[in-house]
């Protein structure tokens, strides 16, 4: 019975220890649950006093390293980076743009002054066509009275004895006919000059004879008035198309530049001008049709 007894209050004394010592221990590990730094702090306090150093070689090295080497690489490396890429871009494509959209404006003014130079050039073989139509009409009025004299002059003269001073008379009259014509630009002043020095003229001839003759002389000065003026319409003609040409071209040229200028950017103009300086190759899939590389 005393035995009994004993171990009874043995097992009370061992109980109420256990109530005792149960929540010193939840007490000790509940800030080492919140901060697990403390936990292993003080497991290297522990072995640290047992002689192992941990913290030293783990504290320098990792907080320099690491603050300095994530720093410093990750601040220039992307400053840099991204500033020189993004600079570059920008400045290359302001650059680009700003060249095509000046080569669009000289393409224009150049493009402007064709403009005026055709319209100049069609106004001259405008005046040339009108001097030709002119001279033509002139040759017809010569032609008719050539044709008209010579009618008149088919009729004989009479001969008869001539008075004296007739033939200074009708040297006169055909010295007064011709100046009278030159006056009126019929005849040419190298015509002029052969009538009055009697190069190929008869001053002695009956005025009607003489009169044919300024006739026809007149109508070959017409004549050749109407082919000079022919040659200067054909010549003018001529530099009317080829500054037409040049017109249509600066054209093409100045909307193809605003095109580009409108549409495409610095990067759409690069791979433009990559893709025209491509040649066709040969293609391994089929082996017909060529693709571009």
């Amino acid at each position: 019975m005393e035995t009994l007894t004993i171990w009874m209050i043995l097992l009370i004394v061992v109980l109420g220890l256990a109530t005792l010592i149960v929540p010193l221990r939840v007490a000790a590990l509940e800030p080492a649950r919140r901060d697990p730094r403390r936990a292993t702090g003080s497991h290297d306090t522990g072995s640290n006093a047992a002689g192992f150093n941990d913290t030293g070689p783990d504290d320098g090295p990792d907080d320099g390293s690491d603050d300095g080497s994530d720093d410093g690489s990750d601040d220039g490396s992307d400053d840099g980076s991204d500033d020189g890429s993004d600079d570059g871009s920008d400045d290359g494509s302001d650059d680009g743009s700003d060249d095509a959209r000046r080569y669009a404006g000289e393409v224009a003014v150049a493009a402007d002054r064709a403009a005026a130079t055709a319209a100049r050039r069609r106004a001259e073989w405008e005046r040339a066509v009108d001097d030709v139509d002119a001279a033509w009409s002139a040759y017809e009025r010569a032609d008719r009275a050539a044709r008209r004299s010579a009618a008149a002059a088919a009729f004989p003269t009479l001969s008869r004895r001539r008075r004296p001073g007739e033939n200074a008379e009708r040297e006169r009259y055909l010295h007064r006919a011709a100046t009278a014509a030159c006056r009126r630009q019929e005849i040419s002043i190298r015509q002029l000059n052969e009538v009055l020095a009697h190069r190929g003229w008869n001053p002695r001839l009956d005025p009607m004879a003489q009169e044919a003759a300024l006739h026809r002389a007149a109508r070959d000065h017409r004549f050749a008035a109407y082919r000079a003026a022919t040659a200067r319409e054909r010549r003018a003609w001529a530099t009317f198309e080829l500054a037409a040409a040049a017109l249509g071209s600066l054209r093409a040229e100045a909307q193809a530049a605003q095109t580009r200028v409108r549409v495409l950017g610095a990067e759409e103009l690069w791979w433009a001008e990559q893709w025209d300086s491509t040649v066709p190759i040969r293609s391994t899939v089929d082996g017909q049709q060529p693709v571009a590389a």
